[in-house]
Order: structure tokens, then sequence, then C-alpha cells
């Protein structure tokens, strides 16, 4: 982990302009009730305190835990009806690889013995968020080349998105073949978080 060389410090006070600026903005967005503006100049008001105490080459070892920031910030939630339509063609196709009668409706997927909604928890937001998290934090502490974190980061994100898609399709089968009686149709969630975390037992080991 890269840490501040005190030795090193050199403050760099005409950035105090720019954080001046930053903050106006951020109480304005406030007042206006504009989240989206409030919440992405907060890593940046940190980043700029940073610069101004501890000089532009030593602030750069902040970077990363001030952009960890990002994934606690609400700003994820545009991604949930696109994870939705994605979730709800790959569920099709392998329906209809595996020859179950399905009628597609928006977000609903119809089977001989029910309908199923691909609702805004089944989207793989969830999974996608925390299994970012998680990598990108194992890459940080454990990684120096940009290219192995890149490539970690890629894998779980591709990772996060499959066991969603696994998920809702597994769920679907098993009310298709049980007349819609299993327990695990009412379970899926935790039968989702079951199955995402035996999906991160070989991405990190």
């Amino acid at each position: 982990i890269a840490q501040i060389d005190f030795k090193e410090i050199q403050p760099f006070y005409f950035i105090i302009p720019v954080l001046v600026g930053l903050s106006l903005l951020n109480i304005l967005s406030w007042h206006a009730d504009i989240q989206l503006i409030q919440w992405l100049t907060l890593p940046l008001l940190f980043f700029g305190f940073f610069v101004c105490i501890y000089g532009v080459s030593q602030s750069k070892k902040s970077l990363f835990p001030i952009g960890f920031l990002m994934f606690a910030i609400p700003i994820w939630d545009s991604l949930t009806l696109p994870l939705q339509e994605i979730a709800v063609t790959i569920t099709s196709a392998l329906l209809s690889f595996v020859n179950i009668p399905a009628f597609i409706d928006g977000l609903y997927v119809s089977i001989p013995q029910g309908t199923f909604e691909i609702a805004g928890g089944c989207s793989g937001l969830r999974y996608l968020l925390v299994i970012l998290t998680l990598s990108s934090l194992h890459g940080y502490l454990n990684y120096s080349l940009w290219r192995t974190k890149v490539t970690l980061i890629s894998i779980a994100c591709v990772l996060g998105l499959v066991t969603n898609w696994l998920r809702i399709f597994f769920i679907i089968v098993i009310g298709y073949k049980t007349g819609m009686q299993s327990s695990l149709i009412k379970e899926h969630e935790l039968f989702g978080w079951v199955l995402f975390a035996i999906i991160l037992i070989p991405l990190f080991f």
C-alpha cells in the first residue's frame, strides 16, 4: 500500500480557488436538490484537499482510496434498466437453447407453469457492485501492475453478470420442472448469493 512520504510534502495552495468553486457548486446543488452533483463533487473535494496539503505527487497515492468511495455513491441506479433488459435477452436465449417454451413481454418471462418478472432487484446490479468492490480492493492490495488489476476487475465484472443470468435461468428451469412448487423460487435471493459465493472462489484463488 502506498503511504504518504512526509519528507516529500510540497503543499500546492494554487488549487484553493478550485476548492472554493467545487464547494460552492456542492452547496448550490444541495439547495437545488441535485443529488448527482452533490455526490460527484465530494471525491473531487477530498482529492483537492489532499493536493492542497500534501502536493500533487504525494496526493496521487490517495487516488484509489478516494476513488473507492465511488462504490458508495448512489449513482449506479441508472444501470438497472439496461441490466434488466440484458438479463431478459440472455435468459430468453438460454431457455431457447434447452427447449423450454417461453414468451417474453418486456421484463416478464412467461412459461406454461407461470410468469417471472425480471424486477430491478434481478438486474444483477448488486452482484456487479459487490464483485467490483471486492476485486478492485483485492487488486489494489495484492498487485502492482495495472494490467493485472484491470484484467482482474474485467473478469470480475463478467462473472458478476453471469452469476445473475445463471440465477434467473436456474430459477425458471426449476419452476418449469417442479410446476412452480420448489421452495427455491421463493428463496431465489438466497440461492443467488450462494451461487455468487461459489463463483468468487476461482476469481480470487
